[in-house]
């Protein structure tokens, strides 16, 4: 890993080129092709010198060769950081389950989130939890329909990450949002 902080550092201030940079990671094995992420279909030979830039900070910070990993993980860094909502209040990118609108008045939230249509968050604030209700009208199964959520707002307010349970508490999984603006 120490030669991506290298890399990351000479990047940083433009004392290496993209194509060598790039010419590195092909010719090192860190990735040979085209690879599926979260985002789509990444070829490295077709990547902007944001992408590349991404990529090495990335696996300079999470210390990984994984494209997915590295990639997406700076990626979402970077967009929080652009936009920094610093509070529950805003617009969110909720991962799979799409785009949540947020809005915070004192201690209370409210919201919409498009999955399956439109769907709603209410909730109260304590500190930097959000403890709540989701409501999804047109979910096909009952148990789905309504719920329970628990976010944690990040210290720097860019992201939050969290669980949901069903109506009667027995499945549960994880959810996460960066902030794309307040």
């Amino acid at each position: 890993m120490k030669k991506f902080r290298i890399l990351y550092a000479a990047l940083g201030t433009k004392k290496i080129s993209i194509a060598l940079l790039l010419s590195f990671f092909v010719l090192s094995g860190t990735f040979a092709r085209a690879q599926q992420t979260s985002r789509g279909l990444l070829n490295p030979a077709e990547w902007s010198q944001s992408d590349l830039y991404n990529f090495v900070e990335g696996v300079a910070q999470v210390g990984t060769k994984d494209i997915n990993e590295a990639y997406d993980r700076k990626t979402n860094e970077s967009n929080a950081n652009l936009s920094g909502c610093k509070s529950f209040g805003g617009t969110w990118d909720g991962g799979s389950y799409g785009i949540m609108t947020l809005t915070q008045d004192g201690k209370r939230v409210s919201g919409t989130y498009e999955w399956k249509g439109t769907n709603y968050i209410r909730g109260t604030v304590r500190g930097r939890v959000l403890t709540g209700t989701y409501s999804q009208p047109t979910y096909p199964e009952d148990r789905y329909k309504k719920g329970n959520i628990k976010f944690t707002l990040a210290a720097d307010g860019n992201s939050w990450s969290g669980t949901w349970t069903d109506k009667d508490g027995n499945n549960a999984g994880t959810w996460s949002g960066f902030c794309i603006s307040n």
